[in-house]
């Protein structure tokens, strides 16, 4: 009987000690369970908190897209939108008109170069032949 009590005492105790280590483990899950719940709230604070401040924002780009002023401001921008294209289209045609005459100009020069290149050929002729006291042919 000494024996029998001695093994359910040992059995209890054992017993006891694994529930105690079940009980710590427990523990320490549901410490660890409550600190991601609170980093949970925090992030959740944090997205209520930017979605609060994006329909903020939002509200105020309605009031501003349904402002005069900024109708106004659209308004002017297509006008000088419009004037930009004018003046680059008569730029354009400046351009065009110099690249044109700075064209004609460099042809004028081509002759007048191309004229005293054959000038000076025919005077180069000329000099050789007196030197040599012939006649040109």
């Amino acid at each position: 009987m000494d024996d029998l009590s001695k093994q359910i005492l040992n059995q209890t105790t054992e017993n006891i000690q694994k529930l105690f280590d079940l009980s710590i483990r427990i523990d320490e899950r549901v410490q660890n369970l409550q600190k991601c719940e609170g980093d949970l709230r925090t992030t959740m604070n944090l997205l209520k908190k930017d979605l609060a401040d994006l329909n903020l924002k939002i509200i105020v780009f309605e009031n501003y897209s349904n402002n005069e002023q900024l109708q106004q401001c659209q308004i002017a921008l297509i006008e000088i939108d419009k004037k930009i294209n004018t003046s680059l289209v008569e730029l354009d045609k400046r351009i065009t008109k110099v690249e044109s005459s700075q064209q004609g100009s460099a042809n004028r020069w081509d002759k007048i170069s191309s004229f005293v290149i054959q000038i000076i050929w025919v005077v180069i002729a000329a000099w050789i032949l007196a030197t040599l006291g012939l006649q040109s042919p």
